[in-house]
Protein backbone atom coordinates (compact mmCIF):
# COMPACT_ATOMS: atom_id res chain seq x y z
CA UNK A 1 0.00 0.00 0.00
CA UNK A 2 2.65 2.29 0.92
CA UNK A 3 4.43 1.54 -2.27
CA UNK A 4 1.53 2.37 -4.39
CA UNK A 5 0.37 5.50 -2.48
CA UNK A 6 4.56 7.61 -3.09
CA UNK A 7 4.25 6.04 -6.58
CA UNK A 8 1.05 7.61 -7.70
CA UNK A 9 2.71 10.94 -6.13
CA UNK A 10 6.03 9.80 -8.05
CA UNK A 11 4.23 9.72 -11.64
CA UNK A 12 2.81 13.21 -11.00
CA UNK A 13 5.80 14.55 -10.32
CA UNK A 14 7.12 12.62 -13.35
CA UNK A 15 4.76 14.15 -15.65
CA UNK A 16 4.94 17.75 -14.32
CA UNK A 17 2.06 17.64 -12.46
CA UNK A 18 0.70 19.14 -9.31
CA UNK A 19 1.44 16.48 -6.46
CA UNK A 20 -1.01 18.49 -4.05
CA UNK A 21 -0.81 22.19 -2.76
CA UNK A 22 1.88 24.05 -3.10
CA UNK A 23 3.00 23.55 0.33
CA UNK A 24 2.66 20.06 0.34
CA UNK A 25 6.26 18.46 1.29
CA UNK A 26 5.62 15.54 -1.37
CA UNK A 27 9.22 15.97 -3.63
CA UNK A 28 11.21 13.06 -4.95
CA UNK A 29 13.41 13.51 -1.29
CA UNK A 30 10.59 13.36 0.62
CA UNK A 31 8.61 10.10 -1.17
CA UNK A 32 12.17 8.36 -0.73
CA UNK A 33 12.14 8.34 2.63
CA UNK A 34 9.49 4.97 3.66
CA UNK A 35 9.18 6.27 6.88
CA UNK A 36 7.89 10.23 6.50
CA UNK A 37 5.90 8.87 3.56
CA UNK A 38 4.14 6.34 5.86
CA UNK A 39 3.58 8.97 8.42
CA UNK A 40 2.07 11.04 6.17
CA UNK A 41 -0.32 8.26 4.70
CA UNK A 42 -1.37 7.62 8.27
CA UNK A 43 -2.01 11.31 9.01
CA UNK A 44 -4.18 11.33 6.20
CA UNK A 45 -5.93 10.03 4.38
CA UNK A 46 -5.47 6.62 5.91
CA UNK A 47 -6.91 8.36 9.41
CA UNK A 48 -9.91 9.36 8.03
CA UNK A 49 -10.86 5.79 7.25
CA UNK A 50 -9.48 4.63 10.52
CA UNK A 51 -11.79 7.22 12.43
CA UNK A 52 -15.07 5.56 10.31
CA UNK A 53 -13.60 1.70 11.44
CA UNK A 54 -13.56 1.03 7.92
CA UNK A 55 -9.49 0.10 7.79
CA UNK A 56 -7.09 -0.37 10.99
CA UNK A 57 -3.60 0.33 11.60
CA UNK A 58 -1.42 -2.10 14.21
CA UNK A 59 1.55 0.35 15.09
CA UNK A 60 3.03 -2.47 17.06
CA UNK A 61 2.79 -5.28 14.09
CA UNK A 62 2.92 -2.38 10.91
CA UNK A 63 -0.14 -3.88 9.53
CA UNK A 64 -3.41 -2.44 7.67
CA UNK A 65 -6.65 -4.30 7.81
CA UNK A 66 -9.84 -3.74 6.82
CA UNK A 67 -12.67 -4.19 8.95
CA UNK A 68 -13.79 -8.12 8.62
CA UNK A 69 -17.49 -7.50 8.79
CA UNK A 70 -17.76 -4.77 6.09
CA UNK A 71 -14.92 -7.14 4.53
CA UNK A 72 -17.29 -10.09 4.38
CA UNK A 73 -20.37 -8.46 2.53
CA UNK A 74 -18.47 -7.01 0.52
CA UNK A 75 -19.42 -8.08 -3.23
CA UNK A 76 -17.12 -7.25 -6.60
CA UNK A 77 -19.64 -4.59 -7.68
CA UNK A 78 -19.37 -2.99 -4.23
CA UNK A 79 -15.39 -2.72 -4.75
CA UNK A 80 -15.86 -1.15 -8.59
CA UNK A 81 -18.51 1.10 -6.59
CA UNK A 82 -15.63 2.00 -4.77
CA UNK A 83 -13.35 2.50 -7.28
CA UNK A 84 -14.82 4.36 -9.32
CA UNK A 85 -15.71 6.77 -6.54
CA UNK A 86 -12.10 7.10 -5.61
CA UNK A 87 -11.18 8.07 -8.88
CA UNK A 88 -13.89 10.63 -9.03
CA UNK A 89 -12.88 12.26 -5.61
CA UNK A 90 -9.20 11.94 -6.98
CA UNK A 91 -10.36 13.89 -10.77
CA UNK A 92 -12.07 16.55 -8.77
CA UNK A 93 -9.57 17.16 -5.87
CA UNK A 94 -7.48 17.95 -8.42
CA UNK A 95 -9.66 20.30 -10.65
CA UNK A 96 -9.37 22.20 -7.98
CA UNK A 97 -5.62 22.07 -7.28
Amino acid sequence: MLDGYADFYRDRLARGLPVDRPSCPYTEEFLADRRAVRDSMLRNPFEKFERKRFMYYSRDLGEVSHNHALLARMSDGDWERVRAQIRADLEDYYARV
